[in-house]
């Protein structure tokens, strides 16, 4: 996605207590996005593979600590949002992108609180 797009897409969201940036890359741009989760100051980034909107947005966790979590991988910090078979309804780009921000903001939280320990095992 370019630059201009996403500067459309960023107004158009609606979550609280989130600062939003466009980091503007050569072919595919990507949003930055930078919220207090639990007590602690969580940046990540927001990608769009090129099948998006028929593919989900993914999103890269940028602060190492949180890497140990469940659903995230510890080598590049992206979450696992959604189950394998899960499809995402292209015709709504936004409410997905939303969606997967949400998702994100609960797997971190929970991941932080231990509520998610047991999801390890399911991983393996």
């Amino acid at each position: 996605m370019t630059a201009i797009q996403l500067k459309k897409i960023i107004k158009r969201l609606t979550i609280k207590d989130i600062t939003y940036s466009v980091i503007d890359v050569y072919n595919n741009s990507q949003i930055e996005a930078s919220q207090e989760i639990e007590g602690k100051q969580v940046t990540f980034y927001i990608c769009f593979p090129k099948g998006f909107p028929y593919q989900f947005p993914e999103i890269i966790v940028k602060n190492k600590e949180l890497r140990n979590l469940p659903h995230i991988d510890r080598d590049n910090g992206k979450i696992c949002l959604f189950k394998q078979e899960a499809k995402p309804n292209h015709n709504k780009p936004i409410e997905v992108i939303t969606e997967s921000i949400l998702q994100a903001q609960k797997i971190i939280s929970d991941g932080i609180n231990g509520f998610n320990k047991e999801d390890f095992i399911e991983e393996f």
